[in-house]
């Protein structure tokens, strides 16, 4: 009976759950390495003859995993504006989830806290794979959500995680500039030289400085030109350096629902009803045993009542006749 009972409860108690819908993306972190050295087989190599942990792809992957569960990724996706093609009425998730907050800050915390409970983050060292799972209340939310995210990440991965290669690119791109206006200057005073001075090769002096302001073109020049090649192979080498997030599983809509399992929780709640059943019908007397040794009374043994001492013996018969 208790098994019953409670398999019942447990189908009435899931009958007012929310349904719940799983979605799930997965891509693959790649990080191109500069030289000549082809690092992608280098590193498929070694984690083919087991020996992954010496490479960066497990650091990698513990980074987009913690990088997923951040609050900074979450509040983007919690306040980023919904498609109307959702068909719900709120403008962002936490408007839907919590309309009536008291403040902006304390939806947005809430709705962090609510979606980081229903998020599931599970990196594959071996295959290199990380997978992000979200629950929502229907197909549509769901698969955006997890879309969401993912473009979060991508988002994070082009536009925050900066590389060596674009610092020496503003760099190079800064001095290239220095370097234009001083050649325009250079210029500048060699032309007003051979304005100012028409014929200069009969003076040594004139002839002297003519060769000065050449000489500081040349060398101008000589430099614009080299940091020029060196903005173009920075700019390429920042191209090659940028971290790619290679989409494995596209979010897509889920058909049935994650949550929650009618079936299951009701044989759950039967067994464990079962179970309490037992234990109530065959631990009673050792409950009852136990407490009164807790009390500190004896606990009462019927001993049965033997035969000689229920009958009288005939010598008692006869002196009591006398």
């Amino acid at each position: 009976m208790p098994g019953l009972g409670l398999g019942v409860l447990a189908i009435l108690v899931t009958l007012f759950l929310p349904s719940l819908f799983l979605s799930r993306v997965s891509f693959a972190p790649d990080t191109p390495a500069r030289g000549g050295l082809n690092a992608g087989g280098l590193n498929a190599l070694i984690g083919q003859i087991g020996l992954g942990m010496l490479t960066g792809g497990s650091q990698s992957l513990a980074f987009y995993s913690e990088l997923a569960r951040s609050r900074g990724v979450l509040e983007n996706v919690v306040n980023r504006p919904m498609p109307d093609s959702l068909g719900v009425k709120a403008a962002t998730l936490a408007l839907l989830w919590y309309p009536n907050a008291k403040s902006v800050e304390w939806r947005t915390y809430r709705a962090v806290r609510r979606l980081d409970k229903r998020l599931t983050v599970i990196a594959d060292e071996r295959a290199g794979i990380v997978s992000v799972a979200v629950l929502a209340e229907s197909p549509p939310l769901a698969q955006w959500l997890s879309a969401a995210i993912y473009d979060e990440l991508n988002r994070y991965n082009l536009s925050v995680r900066g590389s060596r290669a674009k610092e020496e690119r503003v760099f190079t791109e800064g001095r290239l500039a220095e370097a234009r206006d001083s050649l325009t200057a250079a210029e500048a005073a060699l032309k007003a030289f051979y304005r100012k001075n028409r014929v200069f090769q009969d003076s040594p002096d004139l002839t002297f400085e003519e060769r000065e302001l050449k000489r500081r073109v040349d060398g101008q020049l000589e430099l614009y030109t080299t940091l020029q090649r060196q903005v173009e192979n920075a700019r390429l080498d920042e191209v090659r350096d940028t971290p790619v997030l290679n989409l494995i599983e596209r979010a897509t809509r889920p058909v049935l629902k994650a949550w929650p399992l009618r079936g299951r929780l009701a044989v759950l709640f039967a067994l464990i009803g079962s179970l309490i059943g037992v234990l109530v019908e065959f631990g009673a007397p050792w409950s009852e045993r136990l407490v009164a040794r807790i009390r500190g009374r004896p606990t009462p043994v019927l001993r049965p009542v033997p035969r000689a001492a229920a009958t009288v013996s005939p010598l008692r018969e006869r002196v009591g006749d006398e």
